[in-house]
């Protein structure tokens, strides 16, 4: 869920599509694993496609909680925050891309500030085009950014900047070593 006026700040709520048991019956759908719930709607459980339609039905959405600590009441499940969400689709490939990167590059930057460092690498991995896409539809693209095009924009300018600085940088160390390498051979 990206909420149109909050996505940008980070905002947003997190489901994952898969398989479960759940009251000895298997079933494919959706699991909210930070409210620690799965969520039915007329003892059905959601699906990805279920998202897609708001209509009167959310009211009807239930959520069988899988905590025995936790209450059955979300705010992410409501008819007007689904209608004012863009539903986005990360797809599994790009998620197994992603981790790929970070099991490749993460060496542990600080021990006491792991948000920090999770925003160093979640930085790299944009700048090196690993992060996962989220898919939308159209709909939901436009209405995503049109309040936000300035902020896109600047959004693209700064990462093209940061691939580009990071060529020439890479150019540079390469022409540097092969003029040492001249001079150690001219010697």
């Amino acid at each position: 869920f990206l909420p149109i006026d909050g996505f940008l700040n980070g905002e947003g709520h997190t489901v994952i599509n898969t398989s479960y048991h759940c009251q000895n019956k298997r079933y494919n759908g959706i699991v909210d694993l930070i409210e620690g719930a799965i969520p039915f709607r007329n003892s059905k459980p959601l699906k990805p496609t279920d998202l897609l339609i708001v209509d009167s039905n959310w009211t009807n959405i239930d959520l069988i909680s899988l905590n025995d600590r936790k209450d059955n009441i979300s705010p992410y499940y409501s008819e007007k925050f689904v209608a004012e969400s863009a539903i986005g689709i990360i797809p599994h490939s790009e998620i197994k891309q992603y981790f790929h990167f970070m099991d490749n590059w993460y060496v542990p930057i600080f021990s006491t500030n792991k948000k920090q460092e999770k925003i160093i690498y979640n930085g790299l991995s944009v700048v090196f085009g690993y992060f996962p896409d989220i898919i939308v539809t159209e709909l939901d693209y436009n209405r995503l950014y049109e309040n936000n095009k300035p902020t896109r924009f600047l959004a693209y300018i700064l990462l093209y900047l940061s691939r580009v600085l990071i060529l020439l940088g890479i150019v540079y160390v390469i022409l540097l070593s092969i003029k040492f390498l001249i001079i150690k051979l001219l010697k």
